[in-house]
């Protein structure tokens, strides 16, 4: 079973700079309008989803973010959550991201192997099996894993809110683990 302290882990840091420009030149706001057009997401709708002013959306599109009406904290998550879904779907695959939210569910939430297995009705071998190859298990025990994992992962949202503020910072981390370049989500809200 993977374990972050697992030295077998290789761990590889993407960086992505929000403030001019990202390693490959590309601005912000082609971050946010590739959300928008490719995955036809509102204004509305990332407001709704990130938490955030659509007002502060509308200002991140036209250039016109009036710094003292909102705070670098609330910006920067906004433009961290928008680089995640822009790129994560592009860079991990379903299971990858199934993996990483049983992951964090047992690493950051203290959740058991043994307490997802009874919530999705799979033996506690079947998650570890999962988490170090996917493909091991059946369609059926899979389905049952990702379709567990995503509903506990969002009844224990409300409980990821907890970092303080000292942990944002002006750059944006996707952390990818190992062979399997799993995406972790690290939000600024989850360590």
């Amino acid at each position: 079973m993977y374990r972050e302290t697992d030295p077998r882990v290789q761990e590889e840091i993407i960086l992505i700079s929000i403030n001019s420009s990202s390693s490959d030149g590309q601005s912000f706001n082609k971050f946010l309008k590739k959300v928008m057009t490719t995955y036809k997401l509102s204004t509305q709708t990332l407001s709704k989803m990130s938490n955030s002013s659509e007002d502060m959306i509308l200002d991140l599109l036209n250039g016109t973010v009036d710094e003292t009406k909102y705070s670098q904290i609330e910006i920067s998550e906004f433009q961290q959550f928008v680089v995640l879904l822009s790129e994560s779907f592009e860079i991990a695959q379903p299971n990858e991201r199934v993996q990483a939210i049983i992951e964090h569910l047992i690493h950051h939430l203290n959740f058991s192997v043994d307490s997802i297995a009874l919530f999705a009705k799979v033996e506690g071998q079947d998650i570890e099996h999962f988490l170090e190859n996917a493909e091991s298990l059946s369609f059926e025990k899979r389905y049952k894993l990702a379709t567990t994992a995503v509903f506990l992962f969002y009844l224990s949202k409300p409980q990821l809110k907890t970092a303080p503020p000292s942990h944002y910072s002006p750059q944006h981390v996707a952390k990818v683990h190992g062979s399997a370049n799993r995406l972790s989500f690290i939000l600024p809200y989850i360590r």
